[in-house]
C-alpha cells in the first residue's frame, strides 16, 4: 500500500484484511509523506510491517516499485488506503493462491462507491501480482504492471510487454467515496499529472484519461473529445491486432470497451445518431458494456428502427455484458422497462406485460407501478390467458430456433407461470442452461417454477 495522511482510513482498510492475515507473508506500507500519524498507527496495528518513506515527485509508479523492491512473497496484493477487499473475497484468493498459476497477473472487480456506500461504476484492475525482478509498474499516473525483457540485442535496452493475466470476478474491492471538495482537488491534480504525461510521453491510454476527465468535459468541445477518443481505440485495436516495436508507453491502451461507450454518449450528445449507429456496428463484435447496447437500442429507436431496438436491449440484458454504472441498471430493470415501452407501443400487451413485472420486480420505482397495472388492464381486456400464453409459446419456438438463449430463459418463466405445454415443459426439463446465464434474474425463478 502507498499512501498519505490515510490515517481516518486505514482501520476499517486493514480490518478487511484480518481473515487474510494468515495467507499474509509480509505488509509493505510506502508513506509519501504523511502528518497525521500514519505510521505510528500502522506500527501499533501491525509491529511487523515494513514501512518506507519516499518523497512524493509526482509519480505514483515510483511509489509503488518501491513497495515492490522490499516484496519477499511470490505474490502480491496492491490496495489503496481507501479500499476494502470484499469479505466473500477473502475465500475466493486463499482458493487461487493454492493452486500453481502460470499467470503474471489477477484482475479483481473494483465497485466505486457514493457517500451512501451504493455502488456507481466498477473498474477492472490488476491488483493480484506475481513477484518477479522483472515486474515494474509504470506510468506517473494511472500506472500500470508490466514486464520487462532484456532484448536479444546487445546494449538495446529491455522491452515491455503487457502481463499474461487472468480475470477472476470472485475477487472484489470497494473503493469507498471521497467528499467532494477533496474529489476535485484530486481531480485537478490527477489532470496536471495527465497532461505532463501526454506531453512526454503519449500513449492512446493517457488521451483516453484526458478526454474523460471531468474538468475537460467541461472545458472543451464534444467533437475534439470524441476525435481524440477514436483515434486512442483505433490504436490500441491495431496495437493489439499487430505488436509492433513502438517503445513503452506509447503502445499503453485504452480500456476498449469503455471508450466505445464514451464515443457512444458524445454521438449522441451531438444527435448524430446515425453515425453513431455506423461506429456501433463496426464494433459490436467486441466485448461490450451492456450500457453500449443500450444506448445503439436508443439509437435504434430514435431512427425508428423497431426491430434492431428490441434485438439491442435484449443484447443488454445478457449476463456476459457487464455493466459500468450498476445503477443505471441497463443489464436489468431499465431495459425491461424500455422493453415494455417498445411492446405497448406495438399492443403486444403480454410482452409489455412481461417486461414492466421484471422491471418492478428488479426496481419497484413509482412510475413502473403505474405502468405494470395499466398493461395489466390492458392484458386483461384484450386478451385472454389462453391468447397470452399462444403468444408467448409463439416467440418462445422463435427464440429456440435462434438459438437465443437469454430469450429462452426468460420466456420461459413466463410460460412456466402460465402453465405451459407439454412440449415447452419437456424441453425446459431437459435444458442444459448455459453457464453464462446461470447470473441472469430469471435463473432462480426458472430453478423454482421448473422444480
Amino acid at each position: 500500500m502507498i499512501l498519505k495522511n490515510a490515517r481516518h482510513l486505514l482501520p476499517e482498510a486493514l480490518d478487511a484484511l484480518v481473515p487474510l492475515a494468515p495467507m499474509i507473508g509480509q505488509y509493505v506500507f510506502v508513506d509519501t509523506g504523511s502528518s497525521d500519524n500514519s505510521p505510528a498507527y500502522i506500527r501499533q496495528r501491525l509491529p511487523e510491517a515494513e514501512i518506507i518513506v519516499h518523497t512524493w515527485c509526482d509519480n505514483f509508479s515510483e511509489a509503488r516499485n518501491r513497495a515492490l523492491d522490499q516484496a519477499n512473497t511470490s505474490w502480491a496484493l496492491f490496495l489503496d488506503a481507501d479500499e476494502r477487499l470484499a469479505p466473500e473475497s477473502v475465500p475466493v484468493l486463499q482458493q487461487l493462491l493454492k493452486q500453481p498459476l502460470s499467470i503474471e497477473g489477477v484482475v479483481c472487480r473494483r465497485e466505486n462507491l457514493d457517500l451512501e456506500g451504493n455502488p456507481v461504476s466498477w473498474d477492472a484492475l490488476t491488483r493480484v501480482l506475481s513477484v518477479s525482478p522483472s515486474l515494474r509498474f509504470t506510468g506517473a499516473v494511472h500506472e500500470r504492471p508490466v514486464m520487462f525483457e532484456a532484448s536479444s540485442m546487445p546494449n538495446a535496452p529491455a522491452k515491455a510487454r503487457p502481463l499474461v493475466v487472468q480475470s477472476e470476478p470472485g475477487l472484489r474491492l470497494t473503493h469507498v467515496a471521497t467528499p467532494p471538495q477533496t474529489q476535485t482537488e484530486k481531480t485537478h491534480y490527477y489532470l496536471t499529472l495527465i497532461q505532463k504525461e501526454r506531453q512526454h510521453w503519449p500513449s492512446p491510454l493517457m488521451d483516453y484519461h484526458w478526454a474523460i476527465t471531468p474538468n475537460i468535459q467541461q472545458t472543451t468541445p464534444p467533437q475534439e473529445r470524441l476525435s481524440i477518443l477514436r483515434q486512442a481505440l483505433e490504436e490500441t485495436l491495431t496495437f493489439e491486432a499487430a505488436p509492433c516495436d513502438l517503445p513503452y508507453p506509447q503502445w499503453a491502451g485504452v480500456p476498449v470497451a469503455a471508450c466505445i461507450l464514451e464515443c457512444q454518449f458524445l454521438m449522441i450528445e451531438a444527435d448524430q445518431y446515425p453515425e453513431m449507429l455506423r461506429f456501433f456496428e463496426a464494433y459490436q463484435s467486441k466485448a461490450l458494456l451492456a450500457e453500449s447496447w443500450g444506448q445503439a437500442a436508443l439509437a435504434h429507436d430514435q431512427e425508428g428502427h423497431w426491430l434492431k431496438a428490441q434485438q439491442c436491449f435484449y443484447r443488454a440484458l445478457d449476463p456476459q455484458h457487464p455493466m459500468m454504472d450498476p445503477t443505471q441498471g441497463w443489464g436489468s430493470w431499465r431495459s425491461h422497462a424500455f422493453l415494455a415501452t417498445l411492446y405497448e407501443r406495438a399492443e403486444d400487451w403480454p410482452a409489455a406485460w412481461a417486461h414492466s413485472t421484471q422491471a418492478l420486480r428488479q426496481k419497484p420505482l413509482p412510475h413502473f407501478v403505474r405502468a405494470l397495472t395499466t398493461l395489466q388492464q390492458h392484458l386483461t381486456a384484450r386478451m385472454a390467458m389462453t391468447e397470452a400464453q399462444q403468444v408467448l409459446q409463439n416467440a418462445f419456438q422463435q427464440a429456440k430456433a435462434l438459438g437465443d438463449h437469454p430469450a429462452l430463459l426468460s420466456l420461459a418463466c413466463f410460460l412456466l407461470s402460465l402453465n405451459a405445454a407439454a412440449e415447452e415443459k419437456d424441453f425446459l426439463a431437459a435444458w442444459d442452461i448455459p453457464h453464462e446465464l446461470q447470473q441472469s434474474p430469471f435463473y432462480a425463478w426458472f430453478n423454482t417454477l421448473i422444480n
